[in-house]
């Protein structure tokens, strides 16, 4: 990228030294612009990289607040989803343990159907011996 800027400099450096009158003139005017142009070209060079490199510090700022923000959000995805769990298990036990009553429940009513039904075979039974 400085090349050419050099090339153009040494040819006109060149020719102001070894020339006279009108080409040595030209020759002069030649490197005196191709030093302004080589000078301006570096300084916007400077601007464009140092304006790129604010860029890219605020963009990498930016994807890493989002990042930040996406992490934050699985984060709480999985604690919802873990409280989901533990919540749904409490229910499961809270089920279960009225699933255990229920059935002791039914087995004491049964116990008893058949201990009312045994009475009243044997009541049957004396009503119809007497």
């Amino acid at each position: 990228m400085v090349i050419p800027w050099l090339l153009s400099l040494a040819i006109a450096g060149a020719g102001a030294l070894s020339l006279d009158g009108i080409e040595r003139a030209i020759a002069v005017g030649g490197f005196a612009a191709a030093a302004v142009g080589a000078l301006l070209a570096l300084t916007q060079l400077r601007r464009v990289v140092a304006s790129l490199r604010t860029w890219m510090v605020g963009r990498e700022n930016d994807l890493s607040t989002f990042a930040d923000d996406r992490a934050a959000a699985v984060a709480r995805q999985f604690a919802w989803a873990v409280n989901e769990l533990v919540a749904v298990r409490a229910e499961l036990r809270r089920t279960d343990a009225l699933r255990v009553k229920a059935e002791e429940i039914a087995a004491s009513t049964a116990a008893e159907a058949r201990r009312d039904a045994e009475e009243l075979r044997i009541e049957e039974r004396e009503r119809a011996e007497s």
